[in-house]
């Protein structure tokens, strides 16, 4: 899965030891999901879940959590061990948070990563916070700089 930034883009590998299938599946605003396909995610050996909420620049604000299907929005935060709010640039420890992903890439994990706009990043921190698992955890990237850890259990 590639992540696209102003200053590059940050790759995260399938985890090796896992083998396929491992799921990828992006969310755009007013996209619904029903039980049957959130249910095949969650049976995945591991899946990293995109939600788009940072449209392009000729768009004049990105979405907040409203914009998208209310169930589905809900069980992609609930449903993640890890949870990554990213309204910045790439971290400057690169390897340190590519390290972090893949100390969730065991069996029956999904990371969802949430890209959004500087301006809808305390909005959507929100409804992380709000929705996401008790022992899951939550990173959220703002700018250039090291990814800060917070709402963790």
């Amino acid at each position: 899965m590639l992540i696209s930034t102003p200053s590059g883009v940050f790759q995260l590998v399938w985890p090796p030891a896992l083998g396929r299938p491992v799921r990828t599946a992006t969310i755009f605003p007013h996209t619904r999901w029903n039980r049957h396909t959130r249910r095949t995610i969650e049976a995945a050996p591991f899946a990293y879940l995109m939600v788009e909420a940072d449209p392009p620049p000729s768009v004049p604000t990105g979405p907040g959590p409203v914009d998208f299907h209310d169930v589905t929005i809900k069980w992609a935060a609930r449903a993640a061990s890890l949870n990554v709010v990213w309204s910045g640039d790439l971290p400057d420890d690169q390897d340190g948070f590519r390290a972090e992903f893949e100390r969730h890439a065991h069996a029956g994990a999904i990371v969802t990563i949430f890209l959004v706009r500087l301006e809808q990043h305390d909005t959507w921190m929100d409804h992380v916070l709000k929705w996401r698992r008790p022992n899951s955890e939550v990173f959220t990237i703002r700018g250039i700089g090291e990814p800060r850890v917070g709402g963790q259990s």
